[in-house]
C-alpha cells in the first residue's frame, strides 16, 4: 500500500534530543504524583457506590442488575469485579484503575504531540494535561471515564500510524483498541467521526470504514441492549447555553479555559498552514464529539461533560503548541536565558489558573451529604440492638452507609423489607411489621425540616413518632443523625 509523507515535524534544536521514551515517561510520572494527592479525601459518592455495589455483589445478582440497569457500563463492571477481586473495595482501590489510565493517557499525549509537533511541544501538552484539574478529578473516581480517555488518545496514536503506514495489523490494532474504548461506554462513539474526518482528508477513508465499524460495534451493541434502560439518563436536562460552560465544567475551573482557549486558537491560527494536517485532526478532535452530542439533544440529551472528557488530550496538544511557540519567538528575539523564563512563566501561569481547581478536585461539592461523618459517628456509638432508618428517597444514602459500614457490624436496616438483589440500587422497604422494637434507632435525614420524620412516608414515621424519643443529635453538611430511644 501507498505509504503517505510522515507528520512528524521534530525542529533541530536540543528538544529534539529527547528519547521518545523520557517525552512519555516524565508527564506520567508527574500525573502519578498529581494524581495521588488526596486520592481519598473526597468520599466515595453516588456514582461510585454504584460502581462498588455492581463489584461486589453476587454473579447472579449482578446479572439481575444489569437486566434493568446499567448494561452499557458491564464491560467496565466486569473488570472492577476483577479488580475488587485482586486489590480491595478501599477508596485508594476502587479509583486507582482511573489514576493509572490518566497517566498512560498524560504519556499517550505527550507521545502524540511528539509525533505531530516534534518532542518540546510533546513534553509540554503531557506536562499540561497532568496539570489540568479536570483531569485530576477523574483520576480519582471510580468510574469508565478515565480508561475511555486513555483509550481515545491510544486510538489516535495509532490512527497516526496506519494512516502513514497503513497496513492489515495496524488497522487491526486500531480497530481493536477502537473498540475496547467503545465498550467501556457508548458515549465515547463521537470520537470516531472525528477520526474519520481525519482519515479521509489523509486519503485514507476506505481503510479506515471497516476498521471505524469494528471499533463503533461494541457501542452500538450495547446501546441497543440498553434501549429500555433509560432511567440512567432520564435525570439529564440541558440547558442551551451549556455549550459555553461545557469547557470550564471538563477542567474544572472557569479561569483556566480563558488561557486554554486563547492558547488553541493562536495555536490554529499560528500553524494551519505549516502544519494543516496536524491541526485538523486536533481541532476537529478536540470540538467534533462537543457539538455533536450537543447538536444531538432535541432527540436524546446526553450533554454532560464527564461523557467528553476524552477531549482533552487534544487541547492539551495544542494549547502546548501556543506554549513552545511563544518561547520561540522569545529566543529569537531575546537571549536564551530569557526565552527559558518566558517558557516557565507560561506554565507557571497554567498551573496557577489550575490551582483553585485542583482544590475543589479533591473537596466533596457544596451539593453532597457528609455521609462518611456520620457512618463514623455510628461506628464508634452503636450498640447491640440498633437499627437504622433512612428519612430520604435515595439509595444513596443506604448504600453510603453500607459501604462505610462494610466489613464491621452495623445497625440493622430497620424497613428493609428486600435489598438491592432486585436488579437495582435501591431496596424495597415496609412499614411498621419491618421495624420490630429495636431498644434505640438511628435516623439519617437528609430533609432540611426541623422535624426528623418529615421525610418518612406516615406508614413509617407513625410507629417510630409514637414509640420513640430524640437523645442526640449528630449533624454534618447536608445531612443530619438522629439518636432515638425507645420510649419508657
Amino acid at each position: 500500500m501507498e505509504t503517505l509523507p510522515s507528520i512528524d515535524a521534530r525542529p533541530a534544536d536540543s528538544a529534539s534530543a529527547l528519547r521518545p521514551v523520557v517525552v512519555a515517561a516524565a508527564p506520567a510520572l508527574l500525573m502519578l504524583v498529581v494524581g495521588a494527592v488526596g486520592m481519598t479525601g473526597r468520599q466515595v459518592w453516588q456514582d461510585e457506590l454504584a460502581t462498588w455495589w455492581a463489584s461486589t455483589i453476587s454473579w447472579a445478582e449482578f446479572r439481575e442488575l444489569l437486566g434493568h440497569n446499567d448494561v452499557v457500563l458491564a464491560p467496565y463492571y466486569l473488570f472492577m469485579r476483577v479488580w475488587v477481586g485482586a486489590f480491595g473495595d478501599s477508596a485508594l482501590a476502587l479509583r486507582t484503575p482511573a489514576l493509572l489510565a490518566m497517566a498512560a493517557a498524560a504519556a499517550m499525549t505527550a507521545s502524540l504531540g511528539r509525533r505531530l509537533f516534534g518532542a518540546r511541544i510533546g513534553l509540554i501538552a503531557g506536562i499540561v494535561f497532568a496539570l489540568l484539574p479536570g483531569i485530576t478529578r477523574y483520576a480519582q473516581e471510580a468510574r469508565p471515564y478515565a480508561l475511555v480517555l486513555a483509550g481515545v488518545t491510544g486510538s489516535a496514536l495509532l490512527l497516526l500510524r496506519a494512516v502513514e503506514h497503513p497496513g492489515r495489523a495496524r488497522w487491526t490494532a486500531y480497530a481493536a483498541t477502537g473498540a475496547l474504548t467503545t465498550a467501556l461506554h457508548p458515549l465515547a462513539l463521537p470520537f470516531l467521526p472525528a477520526h474519520a474526518a481525519w482519515a479521509w482528508r489523509r486519503g485514507r477513508a476506505r481503510a479506515f470504514l471497516p476498521a471505524g465499524a469494528v471499533a463503533a460495534a461494541p457501542a452500538l451493541a450495547s446501546l441497543w441492549a440498553a434501549r429500555g434502560q433509560t432511567g440512567q439518563v432520564s435525570w439529564i436536562d440541558t440547558a442551551w447555553w451549556a455549550l459555553f460552560s461545557v469547557l470550564g465544567e471538563l477542567l474544572f475551573s472557569y479561569l483556566l479555559p480563558l488561557f486554554v482557549v486563547a492558547a488553541v486558537v493562536a495555536a490554529i491560527v499560528r500553524r494551519r498552514r505549516t502544519e494543516p494536517d496536524a491541526v485538523w485532526l486536533l481541532a476537529v478532535w478536540s470540538w467534533a464529539p462537543i457539538l455533536l452530542l450537543y447538536a444531538l439533544r432535541p432527540v436524546q440529551d446526553l450533554f454532560v461533560h464527564r461523557y467528553l472528557l476524552y477531549v482533552l488530550p487534544a487541547w492539551a496538544v495544542l494549547a502546548a503548541v501556543t506554549l513552545a511557540d511563544l518561547h520561540g519567538a522569545t529566543t529569537r528575539r531575546r537571549s536564551p536565558g530569557t526565552a527559558r523564563v518566558v517558557g516557565t512563566a507560561g506554565l507557571a501561569l497554567l498551573a496557577a489558573l489550575a490551582l483553585p481547581g485542583h482544590r475543589d478536585a479533591r473537596a466533596d461539592p457544596a451539593w453532597q451529604p457528609d455521609l462518611r461523618a456520620l457512618a463514623e459517628v455510628v461506628a464508634a456509638r452503636q450498640e447491640p440492638g440498633d437499627a437504622i432508618v433512612f428519612g430520604g428517597s435515595s439509595w444513596n444514602e443506604r448504600l453510603s452507609l453500607r459501604y462505610h459500614l462494610r466489613g464491621a457490624p452495623a445497625p440493622r436496616d430497620a424497613f428493609l423489607a428486600l435489598p438491592e438483589s432486585r436488579g437495582t440500587y435501591a431496596a424495597a422497604e415496609c412499614g411498621q411489621a419491618c421495624l420490630g422494637e429495636p431498644p434505640r434507632i438511628w435516623l439519617i435525614v437528609v430533609a432540611g425540616t426541623d422535624d426528623p420524620l418529615a421525610g418518612l412516608p406516615p406508614e413509617k414515621a407513625g410507629p417510630v413518632r409514637d414509640g420513640y424519643t430524640v437523645v442526640e443529635t449528630f449533624r454534618a453538611r447536608l445531612v443530619r443523625l438522629v439518636l432515638l430511644a425507645r420510649r419508657t
